[in-house]
């Protein structure tokens, strides 16, 4: 990762950017109740690799990942992408899809309301590792403020 001093903006290697990406499809999808610490060490078991290295990965800090620690990501991710996708082509996955998919509907129908957080969550978990609603890479609304205003 190098800063141009002209513009301010970091420049980041394609290593470094596969690094990353690879670091959030291991870590998978972050409930709201997850600390990103928490989310990067569930990363770093799947990969075989150290809390610490996982972190720079993520962050792409400025240093050049041993082979070893890249190749063991890339296997990693790679198997981790093979199991969403066979997930995706399971005829028993797909049904259960369809089912939540209906209850969502209904739920939706009898008072949308009270169940969206229900319905949120069954999104949710039909949602695939690694794909978020928006860009912030969490999944739940920003805080309303109760109170005073």
């Amino acid at each position: 990762m190098k800063l141009d001093k002209s513009s301010g903006v970091r420049v980041v290697s394609e290593l470094a950017a596969e690094m990353r990406q690879a670091i959030v499809v291991l870590a998978g999808e972050r409930s709201w109740s997850e600390t990103r610490p928490r989310w990067l060490e569930r990363a770093a078991r799947r990969a075989g690799i150290s809390y610490r290295t996982a972190r720079a990965l993520f962050y792409c800090e400025p240093h050049e990942p041993r082979a070893s620690v890249v190749e063991r990501v890339r296997q990693a991710a790679e198997q981790a992408t093979r199991k969403v996708e066979a997930a995706k082509h399971d005829p028993e996955i797909a049904d259960l899809v369809a089912r939540i998919a209906r209850a969502e509907e209904r739920l939706g129908q009898i008072d949308p309301e009270f169940f969206l957080p229900h319905v949120e969550g069954l999104r949710a978990a039909t949602r695939p590792a690694g794909q978020r609603e928006n860009g912030s890479g969490g999944t739940h609304e920003p805080r309303r403020h109760i109170g005073k205003d």
